[in-house]
């Protein structure tokens, strides 16, 4: 069975409430939860770009990995001195 694809007309508004609700969600988050996710980005970037030597690779890989392991250290500290309850 193959796959169609469809076009749809759409209302502008509608469009428009979605990015809203969009950048709404991504307020929600927890900035640790944001952070790591665009470090680990970071990371596959660095990985996947074919234009940086391997040297400049290891570099920068070490460098967004020691941002992580920062970010993770606080998250971790913060959640010792203030455990939920």
């Amino acid at each position: 069975m193959q796959a169609a694809k469809r076009l749809m007309l759409v209302d502008p508004q509608f469009l428009e409430q979605q990015k809203v609700d969009r950048e709404y969600k991504q307020i929600q988050k927890p900035v640790d939860s944001v952070v790591r996710t665009n470090l680990n980005l970071d990371i596959g970037k660095t990985l996947s770009d074919d234009s940086l030597t391997e040297d400049q690779k290891v570099k920068r890989y070490l460098q967004t990995l020691n941002r992580y392991l920062q970010v993770t250290d606080e998250v971790l500290h913060r959640r010792l001195l203030n455990p939920i309850r």
